[in-house]
């Protein structure tokens, strides 16, 4: 009898994190594709998705939520596959990921529209988080660019 019951359990835990990990794929690409949109609106070509700095950004955003402070630590913890990086940060309130507002934003900063718009970055990768920040729910984002 409690054989079946662990084996359904096992599987409701496979399940979330399948889930989970699909979604993170999924914001990843929204983020991805909106950063691209805007590149092509400029003449410059796309950025390649990148797994290594999905996960480092991942890694990241979970970091900066979990020490409740929003900031850069240099060198960027990026990557060792990419000789040059860049990291642009977000975070606002609420648990909506808010791709297109985050980027807006992003391109309102000097230093960040420089950022996404360089033509020496050929890669990117995005992570997200949502939690507590200052005692209220947020989401901070991370995305950081590479070249080879």
């Amino acid at each position: 009898m409690l054989r079946p019951i662990r084996l359904s359990a096992c599987c409701v835990a496979l399940f979330v994190l399948l889930c989970a990990d699909a979604s993170a794929g999924r914001l990843s690409t929204a983020m991805n594709q909106e950063v691209n949109r805007v590149r092509a609106g400029h003449g410059l070509a796309p950025l390649r998705q990148s797994r290594p700095l999905n996960r480092t950004s991942r890694r990241y955003s979970h970091y900066l939520m979990r020490r409740d402070w929003l900031g850069h630590v240099f060198p960027i913890r990026a990557s060792r596959r990419y000789r040059r990086v860049g990291e642009v940060l977000a975070m606002h309130t609420g648990r909506r990921p808010r791709v297109r507002r985050t980027v807006r934003a992003w391109l309102r900063s000097p230093s960040h529209r420089a950022l996404l718009l360089s033509r020496r970055f050929r890669h990117m990768g995005a992570g997200r988080t949502r939690g507590r920040f200052r005692g209220r729910r947020a989401t901070i984002w991370v995305v950081q660019v590479g070249r080879r």
